[in-house]
């Protein structure tokens, strides 16, 4: 296992490169955590532990800080540990695998009224932002529910709000309080 201190703020390419033992990252501060920018994937400890525990509790439903607007490359990784996540108002930006690969990841609430850039790369297969599990829901404001379906444009390797359409069947309207 690893402990990863509240001060770190980056992590560099290969830094938990062959690290196929790894099996557990602690945490003491989420907001911390998803403020860390992984250089690439070998980067984040998820990468092999797959299980993320705050202050000693295994994180199976995930609930985003609101003092967060971006989730970052990488900041979830392959974690399989996550069934749900709870994407506060405030985000404006999913970036490039920030969930990909959480083969768990079940649910996921987009608060946002106005739909995050989010990041959706065609030339490799279907690697985006979040997973492409068969049981996954996206669930958004049901006002919002056009907006994140619309498709205007196709820009390949970026991070634009309109890649939203890959997740068509996954988005489903939802009454948020």
């Amino acid at each position: 296992s690893i402990t990863i201190n509240r001060n770190v703020t980056i992590i560099y390419d290969d830094a938990f490169t062959l690290c196929e033992s790894l099996t557990r990252v602690n945490i003491s501060d989420l907001l911390a955590w998803c403020k860390i920018d992984f250089t690439e994937s070998s980067s984040n400890p998820l990468f092999y532990a797959k299980h993320i525990y705050l202050n000693g509790k295994l994180i199976t439903d995930l609930i985003i800080p609101s003092d967060i607007t971006e989730i970052k490359p990488y900041t979830f990784y392959k974690c399989e540990s996550l069934t749900s996540v709870i994407l506060p108002n405030t985000i404006t930006k999913i970036d490039r695998y920030a969930f990909y690969d959480c083969c768990n990841l079940n649910d996921i609430y987009c608060q946002p009224i106005n739909p995050p850039a989010i990041y959706y790369y065609y030339y490799s297969g279907d690697q985006g932002s979040f997973p492409f599990n068969s049981e996954m829901n996206i669930y958004v404001p049901r006002n919002s529910y056009n907006a994140y379906i619309q498709y205007n444009s196709y820009y390949a390797n970026k991070t634009v709000d309109d890649n939203w359409y890959k997740y068509e069947s996954y988005i489903k309207p939802y009454d948020f309080e």
